[in-house]
């Protein structure tokens, strides 16, 4: 989706140039502030995690030109995940570390095609629990990441050598959460 916001233009007036601005960036000591702002901004969260997973397959199937429907797994007792398949264009090893793992970062703003553009909705199973995993494929290689909130609260995703590459057959992502009262029922 296009962002209309980033058409803005901000007008100076006085001895404010170009060689006084600074970027400006996170702490990274901050993050979990962050993490916090955003794990509670959906008023429903297991309600935004179905939305922002199922728009993201969504997205994928309009990007690749499938037609067919995307397959949603509610968990149940003997299988406590929620899961979101799509059959879309797919996520690499790099994409799955460079793109879905970082917040703000979206390959879907140059189209009005696309629902999600801002790199958060990827996310929002932090809502609900402090971990999932992703199986992203892509060009016959298959991924699997999982994603964590680590004891201060700060997101981080599984380090490059204990991500899983493995042959793959068809592209596709699939986000699981598992419920969190199912990991500790057992």
């Amino acid at each position: 989706m296009k962002n209309p916001t980033a058409l803005r233009h901000v007008s100076t007036v006085g001895n404010i140039g170009p060689e006084n601005t600074h970027a400006m960036g996170m702490d990274e000591a901050g993050m979990d502030v962050l993490m916090s702002l955003l794990s509670n901004m959906y008023s429903d969260g297991y309600l935004a995690v179905v939305r922002e997973y199922g728009c993201n397959a969504r997205d994928s199937h309009v990007e690749a030109g499938v037609d067919r429907p995307i397959e949603v797994s509610l968990p149940t007792i003997l299988e406590p995940q929620f899961k979101v398949q799509d059959f879309g264009v797919g996520l690499s090893h790099d994409e799955i570390l460079n793109v879905y793992a970082r917040y703000g970062a979206s390959t879907k703003r140059d189209s009005n095609a696309m629902i999600g553009a801002f790199g958060i909705g990827a996310k929002s199973a932090f809502t609900v629990g402090n971990a999932f995993t992703v199986t992203g494929v892509k060009n016959g290689e298959k991924t699997i990441a999982m994603f964590s909130l680590e004891q201060g609260g700060k997101p981080e995703v599984l380090a490059d050598d204990l991500l899983q590459a493995l042959p793959a057959v068809a592209p596709q992502c699939r986000p699981e959460l598992q419920r969190p009262e199912a990991a500790t029922e057992r």
